[in-house]
């Protein structure tokens, strides 16, 4: 049975908070998968390529990486989350960014449409402007 498009979301995140490699990505999104928004800047590659090194950079950079749903809901096949990202920024370079060893935050918007138990599209926005406050001067910004 295909499960419920608010549990493949739940399911991802927990894969993003607990597994050391990204390849997880593509048990989720399909093959097709499109992004807007935030994850779509990257030129030259797929769309799920993308993803994965977003969540590459996050990994390289910051240890105790967490994802934490603040809010969720869904409609039918789309899912809205937004979750607060967190770590300490002590592995090395984040977006170019030598590591600090301070803590950081940032807030994300994610709407992702599901269908047959993956990910077909998502639309989202990080919070960039804190994230990137926070790399130049090590102060963490809520």
């Amino acid at each position: 049975m295909t499960p419920d498009p608010i549990t493949v979301i739940q399911n991802f995140i927990q894969e993003v908070n607990e597994s050391p490699k990204v390849d997880f990505v593509e048990n989720y999104l399909s093959t097709d998968f499109r992004a807007h928004g935030s994850a779509g800047e990257l030129d030259g590659k797929t769309d799920r390529d993308k993803v994965k090194d977003f969540l590459e950079d996050l990994r390289e950079g910051l240890s105790d990486l967490s994802v934490r749903v603040l809010v969720e809901f869904s409609k039918e096949e789309l899912v809205a989350t937004v979750s607060e990202y967190s770590g300490i920024h002590d592995k090395g370079p984040l977006w170019g960014v030598a590591a600090t060893g301070n803590s950081i935050s940032f807030l994300a918007i994610g709407i992702n449409k599901v269908k047959d138990g993956r990910v077909v599209e998502h639309w989202g926005l990080f919070d960039s402007a804190a994230l990137a406050s926070q790399l130049a001067s090590g102060d963490e910004i809520n």
